[in-house]
């Protein structure tokens, strides 16, 4: 009995694409009510079948990716100069504030900077949340965990911008807004460096907004900042080396992973995720089922589904991004109006508790009729496009390449335009 309560915890959290854990509870199984001996020959059977199979192959492959990436700019990184320890961070919301928090628990002090009172207090509300969260989970000490908040302070005031060694954009994704908050904060910050969290903006255009182009390049990181390991260090062409160098070795500091990429619009995960993301609004508008369409992605192998995960980003930051694209790219980002209906009847994703589903308490929940009526060019509560059912299209089998296709057709053209340098960097990203 409890070797099938135990079989089916694992199955729930390994998933279907992973046959270690399974494999290890049958081990473990195989040496009660017997010998240890009877236990370890199962094991080494099971063992030697796993050691040589394709799951074992591609992780170990993506391992040694990921250990050969600390190589990668060892020549940018070393001609960096001096340690980061003074940070600034323009901008307390959500990804403003999920960068302070970071930064400071990597022991840096930091200046979290807004024009809003109300918005600072939400920004450092939050950094405090997540602290609480990981003292409850027993992941840091309260000790600990008073010091890193100490570290962070909050000002409207940009003259305390003076003694930041780097500061951080981290404002929303609006070019000419970032241009002002970058130009506001040169005036205060000296010889510092500049960095933009921007998702798919040019660095290059903003780099005007400086006297010194030199000085500024992208520091992309994805939200949740302290859960997502990849950062994107974006080099436009102004960009000095060593200033592209800091901010891959200030990334690593921080335990994420740098990919140095060349500022084109969406960079390459945005750029990548985009069509894959975009399709899948264009399936939902045609009808499909939300849960169905989430459902079948994670049977596939994703952690979460392409429309829990834009609730997760934000449907203003990815409608932002999809414009983008889209822009730049014409033809490549399917068509679609869904996107700017939802935010227009006020849904944002997760953090307005309601997007593709409903956020509260506990699991979030697909509200497929309310999309559904928006699909249909009315307002939640009218009526779905004749021909589909409110509940929704499953999703079947046959349905898959015109999610995933795009994006390796994607991740192609971004090797052949040079948006990296190495196909092992597209697989790490």
């Amino acid at each position: 009995v409890a070797a099938v309560q135990v079989r089916k915890a694992v199955a729930g959290k390994a998933g279907p694409h992973y046959p270690a854990p399974p494999a290890i509870v049958e081990a473990v199984r195989a040496a009660f009510g017997s010998s240890p001996e009877q236990g370890l020959a199962v094991e080494r059977e099971l063992f030697a079948d796993l050691a040589v199979d394709e799951v074992s192959r591609r992780l170990v492959g993506l391992f040694l990716i990921h250990q050969d990436s600390r190589r990668w700019y060892e020549d940018l990184e070393s001609a960096a100069g001096p340690e980061v320890e003074r940070v600034a961070v323009l901008g307390a919301g959500v990804m403003g504030a999920g960068i302070a928090h970071l930064a400071a628990s990597g022991g840096l002090e930091v200046i979290l900077r807004d024009v809003a009172p109300q918005a600072l207090e939400a920004g450092m509300s939050r950094i405090g949340k997540q602290l609480h969260e990981q003292v409850e989970k027993g992941r840091l000490d309260a000790g600990d965990a008073g010091k890193i908040l100490s570290r962070v302070t909050a000002v409207t005031d940009a003259g305390r911008l003076a003694h930041a060694q780097l500061v951080i954009e981290a404002v929303v994704e609006e070019m000419g807004l970032k241009k002002k908050v970058l130009a506001e904060a040169a005036g205060h910050a000296g010889p510092a460096i500049f960095a933009s969290n921007t998702s798919a903006l040019s660095v290059t255009e903003m780099s005007a907004a400086l006297p010194d182009a030199g000085r500024l390049a992208g520091l992309h990181f994805f939200n949740p900042v302290d859960r997502m390991p990849l950062v994107e260090v974006v080099a436009p062409p102004s960009a000095s080396p060593q200033t592209v160098g800091l901010l891959l070795r200030l990334a690593r500091r921080l335990g994420k992973v740098p990919i140095r990429v060349k500022d084109s619009p969406g960079f390459l995960v945005n750029r990548v995720l985009s069509s894959y993301l975009a399709e899948a609004v264009a399936m939902v508008e045609e009808g499909f089922s939300i849960a169905s369409l989430d459902r079948r992605m994670c049977d596939f192998g994703m952690p979460a589904g392409p429309l829990e995960l834009l609730d997760q980003i934000g449907l203003d930051v990815a409608g932002k991004v999809t414009d983008t694209l889209r822009s730049a790219f014409p033809g490549r980002v399917p068509p679609g109006r869904l996107l700017a209906g939802m935010l227009a009847a006020g849904r944002t994703g997760r953090k307005g508790k309601l997007g593709f589903y409903r956020w509260g308490a506990g699991k979030p929940v697909p509200d497929q009729e309310g999309v559904a009526a928006l699909a249909a060019g009315g307002s939640p509560g009218g009526q779905a496009r004749e021909g589909h059912d409110m509940a929704g299209e499953p999703v079947a089998a046959s349905d898959l390449p015109r999610l995933v296709y795009p994006m390796i057709a994607e991740a192609v053209r971004c090797l052949e335009e040079g948006v990296v340098s190495r196909p092992q960097e597209v697989d790490l990203a």
